[in-house]
């Protein structure tokens, strides 16, 4: 879907971008060089903020427009790229693995009791994790055990992203296209009764500054909080 998009104000200004720039001095064989600013630009992120109310109370969410993989806010936007993953699954698929997370190593007996899924749907779904290598299997005391795969990542409740940008808002005449059946299926499928209560999308600014020496290098520069990424 297209939503009508609000910009964060930027609270550093070109011209102090430039002082929160570290220039380095390079001693090369023939003689010093000192780096200098070749250029500053701003860039912005989509990011699409989401209120949901799980079990009455609230959680702010904020997720890559393009993409529906959650960012965490810590003074700057970090997007969770582990969480990628599930885009690859189904809700039913995914919420096996939130049982995972949760329970640690699970048998099928207690997948099925926890999910309300039939064993042949157990089953199924397992076979698909197994062969996306999302789980892995083990025998143990003569039981035969599903845990999830090391890379991938657990989560047991939303509450766990929890984040929300800082920095006032304005009006923009800006729509920006948002991937919100990921960001839904995500949603659901860590919380199925999680009601989604409020949408907005946010465009959040950066300063991409360019540096011309021997070894060219790229700074990114939060335009609200002013951290380094």
């Amino acid at each position: 879907r297209v939503f009508k998009a609000l910009k964060v104000k930027a609270r550093l200004s070109k011209e102090a971008c430039k002082s929160k720039v570290r220039l380095k001095k390079k001693y090369l064989f023939f003689g010093e060089e000192v780096e200098d600013i070749k250029s500053i630009e701003k860039v912005f992120k989509r990011v699409v903020r989401v209120i949901v109310e799980e079990k009455g109370e609230e959680t702010t969410l904020l997720f890559n427009a393009n993409t529906g993989v959650p960012y965490a806010y810590d003074n700057t936007l970090r997007e969770l790229k582990e969480y990628e993953q599930f885009n690859a699954l189904s809700q039913e698929e995914g919420r096996l693995t939130v049982v995972m997370s949760s329970e640690g190593a699970c048998t099928k007996q207690l997948l099925k009791e926890r999910t309300g899924f039939s064993m042949e749907r157990i089953n199924e779904l397992l076979e698909s994790l197994m062969k996306k290598g999302k789980i892995r299997s083990f025998e143990e005391d003569e039981k035969e055990y599903c845990a999830l795969s090391k890379d991938f990542p657990a989560i047991t409740e939303l509450k766990m992203l929890q984040a929300d940008v800082i920095g006032e808002t304005e009006p923009t005449n800006e729509k920006v296209e948002v991937n919100d059946k990921a960001i839904t299926n995500f949603i659901k499928t860590v919380s199925p009764k999680a009601v989604i209560k409020d949408v907005k999308v946010l465009i959040y600014p950066f300063y991409k500054v360019e540096i011309a020496s021997f070894s060219p290098r790229t700074v990114i520069l939060d335009a609200v909080t002013s951290v380094k990424l």
